[in-house]
């Protein structure tokens, strides 16, 4: 006997979206961490080396404001000691710029001229002797590719229309290619008109190369993984058909024999290739959640998929006097695939019915709630339970049973798992041996 807390069903509805899937082997995964971990070390480094300079430019901007007061300063001591500040202002300053290879530059628009610090000569590749100190010669040096949209941002933020921080390639005389990161700051007349640009270029080089090659590994990942998918998809179709012909052979030869040897080898070979053409059946199911790249996902009331697998398993519920305590909300939706919403429920609902405990009622509870501002589906029994410490890694995966069910695959968890990791989603177990078993499925 099965109640219900909540009896109203309603009708899903339809809506088509897309959800991509790209799955990573353990070892890429490896490489593709390894570089974002070194993405994010150099973009840490980045910014570290901007706030340093930031604060001694800061530091810089007050010595000066304090400079109009230096002709007032009688005590040569008071003098010295406000040189000496701006000094080794000036100093970490350098450091700083050296340290982030970053030049400072300043651009007059009344003159058009064009004045770089030492690091700026360093940053482009160039002696001060070749470099006429106008627009143009900074244009020469900038990317034919990128010298558009790097002079457009300039003019924008002239017109006082946005803050100039963009980024654009240069070329070394050498003909390497450097990536610039530009900043800058427009200074203005008393009338509101720009007169001049103070700004800062730093060489981001690095940090670009390592975001170029972790996009070449993922797009190599992605490739590889595609030909491994294809190629499974290849062979659990063809094997299958291999294992079909076996099946409906060794059918008709053990109904056709009769003598009781050949008929028990027979026999042998039949429960053989049965269990063949199962295991390519669930070989086949995962490969196609694997390979299926445009899943139709819709809204669908989620205590109505509820209460059709509790139809479904309605015999199972009558045979052992199962309660389910159903909690949903009959108004709740989800984003998902029907066909997977139903298979996961199935599996998880089934997994608490077949698993419930020998001596005791057997009760399972549906409840929903949120967490960290996600749905989360609990589907809690208390059943015999599994040990998590000897079997916790185990848990989903492909052929793994932990109790003497006879009617245990040990597939189920494997593609419920498979299936809610397609959808974004996420499920996880608590488990105490001979207490009962929850399940949560987080919905993306």
């Amino acid at each position: 006997m099965h109640t219900s807390e909540s009896d109203e069903i309603s009708n899903p509805k339809s809506k088509d979206q897309q959800q991509p899937l790209v799955q990573i082997s353990a070892k890429d995964s490896y490489e593709i961490e390894s570089l974002c971990n070194e993405l994010e070390n150099l973009r840490i480094q980045f910014e570290t080396q901007k706030i340093a300079l930031e604060n001694a430019e800061s530091e810089l901007q007050d010595l000066k404001q304090q400079q109009v007061s230096f002709s007032k300063m009688k005590d040569d001591a008071e003098r010295e000691q406000y040189e000496r500040a701006l000094e080794e202002a000036n100093q970490r300053f350098a450091v700083a710029a050296d340290s982030a290879s970053l030049g400072v530059w300043e651009y007059n628009l009344l003159d058009n001229s064009l004045i770089w610090d030492d690091a700026m000569y360093r940053v482009f590749n160039v002696q001060p002797d070749e470099f006429v100190g106008v627009y143009e010669a900074w244009a020469a040096c900038v990317h034919p590719d990128d010298l558009e949209n790097a002079a457009a941002e300039l003019q924008a933020a002239i017109r006082l229309e946005k803050q100039l921080d963009t980024f654009f390639r240069i070329i070394w005389k050498s003909g390497e290619v450097r990536y610039i990161k530009a900043d800058a700051r427009v200074m203005t007349n008393e009338e509101g008109v720009s007169y001049k640009i103070i700004g800062v270029n730093y060489d981001i080089t690095s940090l670009k190369n390592a975001e170029y090659d972790l996009q070449r590994s993922f797009n190599l990942v992605n490739e590889q993984n595609k030909r491994l998918l294809n190629f499974s998809y290849i062979v659990s179709h063809n094997l299958r058909s291999h294992t079909s012909n076996i099946k409906a052979i060794s059918n008709f030869l053990y109904d056709d024999e009769t003598d009781p040897e050949k008929r028990e080898m027979i026999l042998h070979l039949k429960k053989v290739s049965n269990r063949l053409d199962d295991t390519l059946h669930n070989l086949n199911e995962v490969v196609s959640i694997q390979t299926n790249m445009n899943l139709v996902v819709e809204p669908l009331c989620l205590d109505f998929y509820v209460k059709r697998v509790l139809e479904i398993l309605d015999d199972q519920i009558l045979s052992k006097s199962v309660i389910v305590h159903n909690a949903i909300d009959p108004k709740l939706e989800v984003i998902y695939n029907p066909a997977y919403l139903e298979s996961i429920l199935l599996n998880t609902i089934s997994n608490a019915i077949k698993y419930s405990h020998p001596t005791r009622q057997p009760n399972v509870w549906l409840k929903t709630a949120y967490e960290d501002q996600k749905l989360v589906l609990t589907i809690e029994d208390n059943g015999i339970g599994i040990d998590l410490e000897k079997h916790g890694d185990k848990i989903f995966g492909m052929y793994k049973t932990f109790h003497n069910n006879q009617d245990a695959r040990g597939i189920g968890l494997f593609i419920t798992k498979n299936q809610i990791e397609a959808m974004g989603g996420q499920i996880t177990i608590a488990s105490i041996l001979d207490q009962g078993t929850t399940f949560k499925i987080y919905f993306a």
